[in-house]
């Protein structure tokens, strides 16, 4: 069976992420380990004691279950974008519409990396070097991450303890004050 399936906060009373597929696919996110604000939502509901609800609409073939998607976060709209609640970070479809400038940066920095095998190894070493701060040591791509989170609203408290920091560290890394040379 071919599906669209809407998560909702029933907390917050919002669709937060939408998404097509088969079989069980809905269920797989509940066990993603990834840094997608859509995951970092669900562990903060379920740490919370709020699980999310789950509404699935059975299509007839990926084609319209594509068109369905792309239609219902045109329609409650993008938190990334500004235009909405939703934790998608494309349009639907294949996964290759309406990526924001931001996701759109970030997989051709990837890719760049990937394709310059004379700078992988230097910087692979430089991201994976832990910066200490105090007792607390983050490595890179978790300030960014967390820089990430506080931009898309986010609260403080919430996203350390995610990181099992201090909130004060929070603040001093999203205003630049901590870990200034991570972009």
């Amino acid at each position: 069976m071919k599906y669209v399936y809407i998560y909702f906060d029933p907390v917050a009373d919002e669709p937060i992420y939408i998404g097509k597929g088969t079989g069980a696919r809905w269920k797989k996110h509940m066990n993603r380990k990834d840094m997608h604000p859509f995951v970092f939502r669900l562990r903060r509901m379920l740490r919370n004691g709020t699980e999310p609800v789950v509404e699935i609409y059975p299509h007839v073939s990926h084609k319209a279950a594509y068109a369905a998607e792309m239609c219902l976060i045109a329609k409650y709209g993008r938190k990334d974008l500004g235009n909405g609640p939703l934790l998608n970070l494309t349009d639907g479809g294949d996964g290759q519409y309406g990526m924001s400038d931001q996701t759109r940066a970030k997989i051709s920095a990837s890719l760049k990396m990937h394709f310059a095998p004379q700078t992988l190894a230097k910087q692979a070493a430089e991201a994976a070097r832990p910066q200490k701060v105090s007792r607390h040591i983050l490595t890179d791509e978790q300030v960014r991450t967390i820089r990430s989170r506080k931009r898309l609203g986010d609260r403080t408290c919430e996203i350390s303890k995610d990181f099992n920091i201090a909130h004060s560290l929070v603040s001093m890394i999203c205003s630049g004050k901590r870990y200034k040379h991570v972009d």
